[in-house]
């Protein structure tokens, strides 16, 4: 597999969904001076889903997409979260580059989501459809079926969405510790600790020069703003918040949460 683009990308940010991947991306770019693509898998398709979809069936088509599009794909800094899924076939291609991995709480990261889309965390619906989301999208109802990555599991027919999220972030979770050598980890609650010192630390650790102050932009509400005081067994009910923890136990362990 080729390598592309040679020497443009100096960064690349992945992890789930509302882990913070977009804040931090955007925070180093802020930092550093540096232009960068948020979402380009997203960006291609308009929240179809299909380009994410297809690319993580066939891994190797990566390359085309860099390509056909460089202004999406060879920015100095690029973040989506689905390229962790992705991960071995973007790595091969931006060998050249740095990886950032970001985990959140996997009970935040789904309550986040929740949320963003105007969902209630005791939902059991399997699978949500547009319709029943806020600014929903297909991208959307693909993940949240479990569709984006396809995974397969013993008990899929009687799993809610809240479940396969569950599942999807500990597929992200495997997937780093899998490769952990290779990516630079970051816990988003380390990162809200000292949001301008964290960020200029992790530009300096790229390699990224620090040339601007980030502090009027440190809190800056990149995406839409979450409930993040919230009871999270209140918010979830006793058996959502359960089975969030029993699926992603080993991984919340790995990361100590």
């Amino acid at each position: 597999m080729a390598v592309f683009p040679k020497g443009n990308v100096n960064v690349i940010v992945l992890g789930h969904q509302k882990t913070g991947t977009t804040v931090v991306a955007a925070l180093l770019s802020k930092v550093s001076g540096l232009p960068y693509s948020s979402d380009p898998l997203y960006v291609l398709d308009k929240g179809l889903g299909q380009t994410a979809g297809s690319l993580i069936k066939k891994p190797e088509k990566i390359a085309w997409y860099c390509r056909r599009y460089p202004h999406l794909f060879g920015k100095p800094i690029i973040k989506d979260p689905d390229f962790i899924f992705l991960y071995p076939a973007i790595k091969k291609i931006y060998r050249n580059a740095k990886f950032v991995f970001i985990i959140r709480d996997p009970r935040d990261t789904i309550r986040s989501i929740c949320n963003r889309l105007g969902m209630p965390g005791t939902n059991r619906n399997p699978s949500p459809l547009i319709e029943e989301m806020r600014e929903g999208n297909h991208h959307w109802e693909l993940i949240l079926s479990g569709q984006l990555p396809q995974q397969e599991y013993a008990d899929k027919n009687s799993l809610s969405c809240i479940e396969k999220l569950a599942h999807r972030w500990n597929l992200a979770a495997k997937i780093y510790a899998d490769h952990a050598d290779d990516l630079i980890l970051v816990k988003y609650e380390d990162f809200l600790k000292d949001k301008e010192g964290f960020i200029t630390n992790l530009a300096n650790d790229l390699g990224l020069q620090s040339t601007t102050s980030i502090a009027k932009y440190v809190d800056v509400q990149y995406q839409s703003k979450g409930q993040k005081d919230v009871n999270l067994a209140s918010f979830f009910g006793e058996v959502n918040l359960t089975s969030i923890e029993r699926i992603c136990s080993k991984y919340m362990k790995y990361f100590g949460y």
